[in-house]
């Protein structure tokens, strides 16, 4: 695998915390403050400001289970999700040297997974395979990511790289049963100028992967039976452009990815900084299956996306050092076309519009996050005539106190609540049935997004101090969700779960 170099992303960003006031902070700050999370998270999609934005030898290790259960779900997730993810982090200056990583496994267990074997992380992609009958998944998750960054001419002239690396194993142990094998390298080079109150950069990016999948039965019996719709293997070739798959049940998806990006700084006064990020990535997905002909192997689908994103981040500071406040604002647009080579055209797009606009506000001891969310999504299979589009709003807000139970030890319980209303939505489907594999997914998925839902949260965590340099948390968090009444007069009603409850347990180091 060769690393290249080419243009990513257009990013503005303008200036988080000073850095004689992150030397004020306890590294526990980072999860016990709300606004210094958002910032910290903020940073992390922008590393070439650890070096302002994150305190000097900034490291922590931590143990995270989650444990998910619930109908209330998408057609192609999985009914009972069990996770165990540890991660360690760190961040040192050494000199005009910025150094930072983070090292991150999970083990994911997946109960009745059903109509679609995939990696989870190319979920608009056109082509996968999938079945009828519910699976065990089984997933192994590694994760590397890093930044280096350099100070030239006193400070003035910044340089970074940034990459990104993942390797996933999955796996499922049901006819028809598959595994999948998964990476993806991103790499960035930053090139940048300081000025008094004003940074900017330029940056560029180049990124591949692959996700090599593969299908077979433990059961010779099962091979090639047509009869008995559950252990039947479908081809997706679309979106809803389906058909039965007895042998040659594999396929490459090779990734290509170019971004520019550029990214900007500066204080507005000594009480406001303003970040932003624009940025724009276009990526290519070729799906392959290998044979002996002249060329090694046939194309099945070729799929474009690119994207165009930004993210404005505002942070205020007061005299009072009990109060805090930011503003973050997300955009993207996604848009997705295929040209699927068994119909020789272009037959599937994909849109998506994304924004996001919360508040952090900080008022001695309480803490408050509300935020709001807007999705429109719109999926079409020209060939099929099959449509799915909707558009929800998703209004939420959290809230959260912090007790002093003793000297160095604390308490914060928080509590929150959103509701997912639905704007409008639109479906268009063939009158004669496609085939159940296909009316399966597509009428789940419509009565899914169709219909509104509540989400109410519940947090507890406790920090014990020991040091300014070390401390200690356990936290608890849970989500439940519960949808509202069905439209059960609509022609393509079908009955849906009701709810679905998400916890985690996190025990973590900060020194």
């Amino acid at each position: 695998m060769k690393i290249q170099f080419k243009l990513y992303s257009i990013s503005l960003l303008l200036s988080l915390c000073s850095l004689s006031s992150l030397k004020a902070q306890e590294n526990i700050d980072y999860i016990e403050n709300w606004n210094l999370k958002q910032t910290y998270e903020y940073l992390l999609k922008n590393r070439v400001w650890i070096k302002e934005g994150i305190k000097d030898n900034f490291s922590f290790l931590e143990l995270d289970g989650k444990y998910e259960k619930g109908n209330w779900m998408e057609a192609q997730d999985a009914n009972q999700i069990r996770q165990l993810t540890f991660k360690t982090e760190g961040k040192h200056d050494l000199g005009n040297f910025s150094v930072w990583g983070n090292f991150q496994y999970s083990r994911t267990m997946e109960d009745s997974v059903q109509l679609r074997h995939q990696s989870r992380i190319n979920p608009d992609a056109p082509l996968y395979f999938g079945s009828l009958r519910k699976n065990y998944y089984e997933r192994d998750l590694y994760k590397i990511n890093g930044v280096v960054r350099y100070d030239f001419a006193d400070g003035a002239m910044p340089l970074a790289v940034d990459f990104d690396y993942r390797v996933g194993n999955h796996f499922s142990n049901n006819d028809p049963r598959a595994r999948i094998a998964d990476y993806q390298f991103n790499s960035k080079f930053f090139v940048g100028r300081k000025f008094n109150q004003f940074d900017i950069y330029l940056s560029g990016l180049y990124g591949y992967g692959r996700e090599r999948v593969g299908v077979g039965y433990k059961n010779d019996q099962h091979m090639n039976n047509t009869s008995d719709p559950l252990y039947v293997n479908w081809l997706m070739n679309g979106f809803g452009r389906t058909n039965q798959q007895i042998r040659d049940m594999n396929y490459n998806d090779d990734m290509d990815r170019y971004g520019i990006s550029l990214l900007a700084s500066t204080s507005i006064n000594p009480h406001h900084k303003l970040n932003g990020k624009v940025e724009y990535i276009k990526e290519t997905q070729l799906f392959k299956f290998f044979d002996s002909s002249p060329e090694t192997f046939t194309r099945l689908n070729k799929y474009n996306r690119q994207s165009i994103s930004a993210d404005i981040l505002w942070n205020t500071t007061f005299t009072n050092p009990n109060r805090n406040s930011s503003f973050r604002l997300q955009l993207e647009n996604i848009q997705g076309d295929d040209f699927n080579y068994s119909i020789s055209s272009n037959n599937y797009v994909y849109l998506e519009n994304k924004a996001i606009l919360e508040t952090v506000q900080g008022w001695n001891k309480w803490q408050a996050k509300a935020a709001i969310t807007y999705l429109q999504r719109d999926s079409e299979d020209g060939s099929m005539g099959i449509n799915l589009a909707y558009t929800h709003v998703l209004p939420s807000l959290n809230l959260g106190y912090t007790f002093d139970l003793a000297e160095k030890h604390r308490l914060q319980p928080s509590i929150g609540f959103s509701y997912r209303k639905v704007l409008n939505e639109l479906f268009k489907y063939p009158a004669i049935s496609p085939g159940i594999f296909t009316d399966v997914i597509m009428l789940k998925n419509y009565n899914f997004f169709s219909t509104a839902a509540s989400q109410f949260s519940f947090a507890l965590d406790y920090q014990f101090r020991k040091s300014s340099s070390t401390a200690f948390h356990i936290g608890f968090h849970s989500d439940y969700y519960k949808r509202a009444a069905q439209n059960t007069a609509n022609p393509y009603y079908q009955f849906i779960g009701k709810d679905r409850l998400n916890s985690r347990l996190t025990f973590s180091v900060y020194f």
